[in-house]
């Protein structure tokens, strides 16, 4: 056994109380003189204790720490503690233990042939079963199938008839609008018969005149009489339509109050519905699904199996993926560290089974199981480990004995292949201990500090101590490091973790080092920054590190020389896979929210407009306009500008430019496609609004006898004064006829002819709010209404794009 002095220099560890540390000191060691006590502290090194052996000198060395001073320990001599009678009876042992590997061999090749005669049977009574089952689902598909053509036949027969009653109705309509268009023909011909009547009683009697024809000379062109009898803004009045107060239109205020009532029963219904589902999307989880290796083991002759969001991922020797295994297709509801494999290639993990098994009634706790991965089975492992919080497994590999670390309860436990308990002992652990199997001694981390405990496993001496292997690094390392989480050994040497036990450290990290079989301190091995290792995997000679929030395996060779890290293809797909259906998830919630939304608020808007609707119409002002023959010859027309189209394109070509200059810039600052989509949307729809006004007529304006001529857009013409004209700023109305009269940015007829002509029949009128303006312009589709609908759809569409965009 190696021997140890106890040396000490007077250093203090960092940040304690020097003064206090020193008297604690002197308690230690019964130090009663102030001199003497102050000559431990002058720097010089003093041997405190003598050839201690390794477990008093790891105690001595963690006390010191306790008291804030730091300490070394040199070693005086390595001799070579050979054991003959101890390795003979190892020897004996082992050819004992062979010999039951023999016969439980035997015993498991019966027992193997008897559960496959087993499955054999309950695999044709499960293909019977099936079978019945396939049977019973196509006679249940059947009858479905019937119900659903007897369903649809009964659907296109009641869309039939409704679209017949709809078509009857249509033909009734139209009848009673050629009934009504007849009617009113009829009384424009009376009245013009009559007014030509009258015409005629006035004029006196005719006298008889010679006439002669005309040559061509003598008869003016027809462009010529045109020119010389027409104004240069009068329309041609054979394409105009007088405005009808037709039933339609009279009926606007209580059709506007039915519409009211709809619109705010589905604004209600929306917004309670985007409240909701609101609620539920704030509620709902968002963190995203962990991706980070849970644990993980080597399967024997193959690669390693790595346990990711409750899914089991193998891989071939050459770490290429081979198969993904969901933890429920193995009726399982979880599965955790640690993970062991038998000599059969059995899987033993601790878990739970799924709710529906049977043999999980009743048990809530992790046990012991042993599963099946080709046969994607798991059952429980019965006997002595019921009821045992599991925390450490290491497998014999000849007799198949299994050693179970209880954490909570501080033992270990030696189970036999047939189940029954050959071993217990009493053993300080750490919370996560690792148990390794090695020259036929158990080793376990320690609870004192860095170092590894050796124990006997054999029946006579079972869980007796008999060293620890103390784990020193550099200086530098000692004061980082003082707890082993894992160990491997490696070609002789250990490949060690050691990390901080500060409990008040937040997230203590560790580092991987290498010490040969006598703990000698070889190197630390150099991983990724700020990693956190956890688990050493031996895999075909090479070192397997696991890191706690890596989704790699970083390689290294027995040697400690660093390797093309594992990256496994099953994981990265599967990590794109969830990433991809939390982007639909995303997106699923937002396009409702963002459809919600917009539905309320078109709802609300709809209301709103239709309240206004309500109140416009309400009074029933319309009238029908009479003929324009009777006043045709004494209207004087307002010419149009002439440069109209060229200021609008003037207009249009500066908004392009500051649109390209806006796109641009965007462009230069990197902006993403989804956010460039949007910023064209949104300015494609005042080019539109502009495009619109451009290929639009701007209507006419005539003056006749004190009153006011108005043609809108679509030629529709309407007359009147005083309290039947309505104005507000550049917009005239005479009920459904609007028409715009310019400003300075989108100009239509001349300002100088609109202050002397129109402007004092103007002032007569009755000035109406923006409401009414708004309906007007809605009700007669003009062209800035369409274009104001245009660029709102257009922005609420780049707002869209936005929104869905956002998950992604």
């Amino acid at each position: 056994m190696n021997r140890f002095n106890l040396t000490f220099r007077g250093e203090f560890l960092p940040g304690q109380d020097r003064e206090r540390a020193k008297l604690r000191f002197a308690q230690l060691f019964g130090i009663d003189d102030r001199t003497r006590l102050d000559s431990f502290f002058s720097g010089r090194t003093v041997i405190l204790r003598r050839n201690l052996d390794r477990k008093t000198a790891a105690e001595y060395y963690a006390k010191l720490r306790e008291l804030g001073v730091h300490a070394q320990l040199v070693k005086v001599s390595a001799p070579e503690a050979a054991n003959t009678a101890l390795r003979k009876a190892e020897n004996e042992k082992r050819a004992a233990e062979r010999k039951v590997a023999r016969q439980q061999a035997q015993r498991e090749a019966a027992q193997q042939a008897e559960r496959e005669r087993a499955e054999r049977g309950e695999q044709q009574r499960i293909a019977v079963q099936q079978a019945a089952q396939r049977k019973a689902e196509r006679a249940e598909r059947k009858q479905q199938e019937a119900r659903e053509a007897a369903r649809r036949q009964e659907q296109e027969r009641r869309r039939a008839a409704e679209q017949a009653a709809q078509r009857a109705a249509e033909r009734e309509r139209r009848a009673a609008q050629h009934r009504e268009q007849a009617a009113q023909r009829r009384a424009m011909e009376e009245q013009a018969i009559s007014r030509g009547a009258q015409a005629l009683s006035r004029q006196v009697a005719l006298k008889p005149v010679s006439a002669r024809v005309k040559t061509r000379l003598e008869t003016p062109r027809g462009a010529d009489r045109a020119h010389d009898h027409s104004d240069p803004g009068a329309p041609n009045l054979y394409a105009l339509q007088p405005f009808r107060n037709t039933p339609a239109v009279r009926e606007r205020a209580a059709q506007a109050r039915q519409r009211l009532r709809r619109a705010v029963v589905v604004a209600f219904v929306a917004s309670a519905a985007l409240l909701l589902l609101a609620g539920a999307y704030l509620q709902r989880a968002t963190a995203p699904p962990d991706m980070r290796i849970a644990a993980s083991a080597v399967e024997p002759g193959s690669g390693p199996l790595l346990l990711v969001a409750g899914r089991l991922l193998r891989h071939d020797r050459s770490g290429r993926g081979t198969q993904t295994i969901a933890l429920r297709d193995m009726g399982l509801a979880t599965l955790q560290a640690p993970l062991v494999f038998d000599a059969t290639g059995y899987l033993l993990a601790p878990g739970r089974l799924a709710a529906g098994d049977p043999a999980a009634a009743g048990d809530a706790s992790a046990r012991l199981l042993r599963c099946d991965l080709d046969q994607r089975k798991c059952r429980p492992v019965s006997g002595e480990l019921d009821g045992r919080h599991i925390s450490g497994l290491a497998l014999h590999p000849l007799s198949g004995d299994l050693f179970v670390a209880d954490a909570g309860a501080g033992r270990i436990v030696r189970i036999g292949a047939d189940g029954q308990r050959l071993g217990q002992a009493a053993v300080p652990l750490v919370q996560h201990p690792a148990l390794r199997l090695a020259a036929g001694l158990l080793f376990t981390n320690s609870v004192n500090g860095p170092a590894i405990s050796v124990f006997r496993y054999d029946a006579a001496a079972f869980g007796q101590q008999l060293d620890e292997i103390l784990l020193l690094p550099a200086a530098m390392a000692i004061t980082e490091h003082t707890r082993v989480r894992d160990f491997i050994r490696v070609d002789g040497d250990w490949w060690v973790i050691l990390y901080t036990a500060d409990p008040g450290a937040a997230t203590p990290e560790g580092g991987v080092f290498r010490f040969d079989a006598q703990g000698k301190y070889l190197g630390r091995i150099d991983g990724p920054p700020h990693s956190r290792p956890r688990q050493l995997l031996n895999w075909a000679g090479k070192v397997l590190i696991r890191d706690a929030d890596a989704t790699t395996l970083q390689r290294f060779s027995a040697a400690g020389t660093p390797e093309a890290p594992l990256r496994s293809d099953l994981l990265q797909h599967l990590h794109a896979r969830e990433q991809r259906a939390a982007a639909l998830t995303a997106l699923a919630w937002h396009t409702a929210l963002i459809v919600l939304l917009l539905l309320t608020l078109g709802a609300a808007g709809t209301a709103y407009l239709q309240r206004a609707r309500s109140l416009v119409y309400k009074s029933k002002r319309e009238r029908g306009a009479e003929p324009i023959d009777a006043i045709a010859a004494s209207v004087r027309w307002l010419p149009s500008l002439a440069d109209r189209q060229r200021r609008l394109a003037r207009t249009a070509a500066g908004y392009g430019l500051v649109a390209l200059v806006l796109l641009a810039l965007g462009i230069a600052a990197r902006i993403s496609s989804a956010h460039l989509l949007a910023a064209l949307l949104a300015l494609s729809g005042p080019a539109a609004a502009l495009w619109l006004l451009y290929r639009g007529s701007p209507g006419h304006i005539g003056t006749a006898g004190g009153q006011l001529v108005l043609v809108d857009h679509r030629g529709v013409y309407h007359f009147g004064a005083d309290a039947r004209l309505l104005h507000r700023g550049p917009f005239l109305m005479i009920d459904d006829v609007v028409l715009f009269s310019g400003n300075c940015l989108l100009p239509a007829f001349p300002s100088r002819r609109l202050r002397e002509q129109v402007a004092p029949l103007v002032g007569g009128g009755i000035r109406v709010d923006r409401k009414t303006v708004a309906v007007r312009l809605l009700q007669s589709r003009h062209p800035l209404a369409v274009g104001a609908a245009a660029t709102l759809a257009a922005v609420l569409l780049a707002l869209l794009v936005l929104c869905v965009s956002a998950p992604f």
